[in-house]
């Protein structure tokens, strides 16, 4: 029997700004940080973190060769997207009518991130900072109740 991502448990969904945080706070070539690298690519394979196709997208137009490649060797999942994330779309842009620009590809991955989350009870990994009155991932992810933190969050979380 096949198994789909959402069989085995994921505990976060992880933005496209702190993947490359991660590459460019912690280069995985410096030494100090291979025992970071070496949970961070258990937890990839593992599908503790997940992330959106669109996050993939938004990567590939961003054209960082090293994320490209480790994305490729990772086990990093990106899910697509069910029905019941797209039914959660225009409830999105009901309360936050700026997250969406459907002339761009920037930020294309917010929504469906959040719809991940919502639906798979998922915690968001952005490094995008809450401001007033904003459409950002973190304030989005305070209306709708849910986990938001950055890197150094998940790290704490994980102990690692």
């Amino acid at each position: 029997m096949q198994t789909s991502l959402f069989d085995i448990p994921s505990k976060y969904v992880i933005d496209s700004s702190s993947l490359i945080d991660l590459f460019r706070l912690y280069p995985p070539e410096r030494k100090i940080f291979y025992p970071l690298w070496e949970k961070i690519n258990k937890a990839t394979t593992e599908k503790l973190i997940i992330s959106s196709r669109y996050v993939k997208k938004e990567l590939n137009l961003d054209n960082n060769e090293e994320i490209l490649k480790w994305i490729k060797n990772s086990g990093l999942q990106f899910a697509g997207f069910t029905s019941e994330e797209t039914r959660l779309i225009p409830e999105l842009q009901r309360h936050f009518p700026n997250l969406i620009n459907w002339n761009s590809d920037e930020n294309a991955a917010d929504p469906w991130i959040i719809t991940l989350a919502i639906t798979q009870k998922l915690t968001v990994i952005t490094e995008e900072k809450k401001k007033p009155n904003a459409h950002k991932i973190p304030n989005v992810c305070e209306y709708f109740g849910i986990e938001c933190i950055n890197l150094l969050g998940l790290f704490g979380k994980e102990g690692w």
